[in-house]
């Protein structure tokens, strides 16, 4: 991380950094490896590679993966048609980071990679270039012709502390770091909601009364179908229509 908001002269709260309204200090404790002017496109591309020679300042630390290992990438910065920014010139460019995933394929010193990027046109970095036998799994903020957006913006519904004049967020990285538990939300709601409709236990007799029933699907539909596909809806309003 370039390290350059908790202390800067402009935050509102000096040495917290929050990304949410109401959430509390996620810079306390934070590791730093690089920062500063340590943040560049060599170092970032020698630490993915694990070679600790290649590396300029910092703590030295690479990705000294092995070939069961799985490796995850978040990256954020801004962008534009194959090109990534970097805090220090010269920016990450689509055909210099293809090469190093490739190269890092080569060394078989991982099993699998996941890469989310947070970048305007991030999707120009990938779409066409990354090759389907590395496996790499790779998501963006983007597709390769589009912006992404800030999230807790000033004049937002959700807008930050009154102290703030600057977004909090990004709608991307918002959405999957706030988010990634949905799975095992929906899971177990699933379940339960398969369970009470087909065996009916006495104890739940109440809650199995149409009305009780169908308010909670209704919780469960508004809550989880932003992360359910169109089946499982039909699938839980048929459980539902059945039930009762």
């Amino acid at each position: 991380m370039y390290d350059d908001i908790a202390k800067n002269d402009l935050n509102p709260r000096p040495g917290v950094i929050i990304n949410h309204p109401k959430g509390e200090d996620v810079y306390a404790g934070v590791p730093k490896d690089y920062t500063g002017k340590q943040v560049t496109a060599k170092n970032f591309f020698a630490v993915l590679l694990g070679n600790k020679t290649a590396v300029t300042g910092g703590s030295g630390k690479v990705i000294n993966s092995k070939p069961k290992d799985h490796i995850f990438i978040y990256y954020a910065d801004h962008g534009g048609p194959g090109v990534l920014g970097m805090p220090n010139r010269p920016y990450i460019y689509a055909g210099d980071f293809i090469k190093v995933l490739r190269e890092k394929h080569a060394s078989k010193s991982y099993s699998k990679m996941i890469i989310y990027v947070e970048a305007c046109e991030s999707g120009s970095i990938f779409e066409g270039l990354l090759p389907e036998d590395l496996n790499i799994y790779v998501t963006t903020a983007s597709n390769a012709v589009e912006n992404s957006w800030g999230a807790y913006c000033p004049g937002m519904k959700s807008s930050p502390p009154a102290e703030y004049d600057t977004c909090l967020g990004d709608i991307y990285s918002v959405s999957w770091m706030e988010d990634r538990y949905a799975p095992t939300v929906i899971y177990y709601a699933w379940h339960l909601i398969c369970f009470l409709t087909s065996h009916k236990p006495a104890s739940f007799l109440e809650f199995v009364k149409k009305v009780c029933l169908h308010g909670f699907i209704y919780l469960f539909l508004i809550s989880c179908m932003t992360y359910i596909s169109n089946t499982w809806y039909g699938y839980v309003w048929i459980i539902a229509q059945c039930s009762c």
